[in-house]
């Protein structure tokens, strides 16, 4: 079969310790402001993006890696060994890094095979985790590929947002929610999960989320034989611990907190907080 290296893009939020343990290789995505183009992570740094936010225009967008960048990611891990490349995009519903990937691959003279993982930001982490874990045991590529194309399901991100003002210039958000937010300090939350984004509830305070949270986590644990969770947050990271720390308590196993990427806060604004797991049947 063959040494088998795995290939992610940033969005994916995993920290660079468990990119390491795992010999992951993150393909950076591309952050644009002004004039000026970033890699995430690499060139900016979630502070700076933070900071670009609250200062006002020009705000960053963001873009996937070219296939040139794939390229380069594919290169690197021939570097380390590889015989074969999986590589594990975010959802092609949310970016183009998945078409990039597969155009990069039909390119490169080594078997690249590239699934889409059908999510984003911590739950794509933690399916890219996974993944990896199992060829390490010695698990066959076409077995964890067909993995993969059916966890999406059963792999969810639920976050909390502390504004929705970034999100309502963006015009993902519609205006009553915003204004609920901004009158009244009601927390929105919303959920990755089933191929698709979505509100999952308006929760009165930041402690009201986070019950929400913990008990969406417990639910799922009940339903399934094996739940991979870890915390997420951008510009949070004392509300991360809190939550990590009230899952830890229900929640066998450790809990991780993955801080976003820069890119993962230019699309959602600063002041999210959130939990993703993976359920296992």
């Amino acid at each position: 079969m063959g040494r088998v290296l795995v290939v992610t893009e940033s969005a994916c939020s995993l920290p660079p310790y468990l990119c390491a343990e795992r010999n992951i290789l993150v393909v950076p995505m591309w952050i644009v402001r002004g004039e000026r183009s970033y890699r995430d992570g690499v060139d900016v740094t979630l502070p700076e993006v933070l900071a670009w936010l609250d200062r006002g225009p020009p705000y960053p967008t963001s873009s996937a890696p070219s296939p040139a960048d794939y390229l380069t990611a594919f290169e690197e891990a021939v570097r380390r060994g590889a015989e074969r490349i999986l590589v594990l995009t975010v959802a092609r519903w949310l970016s183009a890094a998945h078409e990039h990937a597969r155009r990069a691959a039909s390119r490169f003279p080594i078997p690249v095979e590239v699934v889409d993982t059908g999510t984003a930001a911590a739950a794509q982490g933690l399916v890219v985790q996974e993944a990896a874990r199992r060829l390490e045991a010695g698990r066959a590529l076409e077995e964890i590929v067909e993995w993969v194309k059916t966890v999406g399901s059963r792999a969810r991100l639920v976050a909390s947002v502390r504004s929705l003002d970034h999100l309502y210039r963006s015009g993902r958000v519609p205006g009553i929610a915003h204004l609920l937010n901004r009158r009244v300090g009601a927390v929105p939350l919303f959920a990755i999960g089933e191929g698709r984004i979505r509100r999952a509830a308006l929760a009165a305070n930041l402690s009201s989320a986070i019950r929400r949270m913990v008990a969406e986590v417990r639910r799922a644990g009940l339903r399934a034989a094996r739940l991979h969770v870890a915390v997420t947050e951008a510009g949070m990271p004392d509300e991360a611990e809190h939550l990590a720390s009230a899952l830890r308590a229900e929640h066998p196993g450790p809990i991780p907190v993955f801080p976003f990427t820069p890119v993962m806060a230019v699309n959602t604004g600063p002041g999210v907080l959130g939990v993703a797991y993976l359920a296992e049947s």
